[in-house]
C-alpha cells in the first residue's frame, strides 16, 4: 500500500457533527474515511473535468480549422458502418 499523508483538519462544531452524521449514515469507518472519500471524489471530478476540457479545446480547434463534418455526413457514414440504408 502507498505511504499516506496525514493531515489535520478543524471543523466548527456544527460542522463536525455534520460529517460524523454522514459517516455514519453513509456507514463509513469513520468520519475520516467519510472526508477521505469525498476528497477522492473531488480529485476524480477535477481529472475528468481537465480530460473534457482538453477535449474541447481540441474540437473547437477542428472547428476553427475548417475540419467539420455535417451532420448528413456524419449519419452516412454511421449507417454504412452499421450496413444500415438511408431512409
Amino acid at each position: 500500500m502507498a505511504e499516506m499523508t496525514e493531515i489535520v483538519v478543524r471543523l466548527s462544531p456544527q460542522l463536525g457533527e455534520f460529517v460524523r452524521r454522514q459517516a455514519k449514515q453513509e456507514s463509513f469507518a469513520s468520519a475520516g474515511a467519510y472526508v477521505a472519500a469525498l476528497l477522492h471524489e473531488r480529485f476524480e471530478d477535477e481529472d475528468v473535468l481537465q480530460r473534457l476540457e482538453k477535449e474541447l479545446d481540441r474540437r473547437l480547434a477542428d472547428l476553427e480549422a475548417g475540419r467539420v463534418t455535417s451532420i448528413e455526413e456524419t449519419f452516412d457514414s454511421v449507417h454504412a458502418e452499421l450496413g444500415l440504408k438511408r431512409r
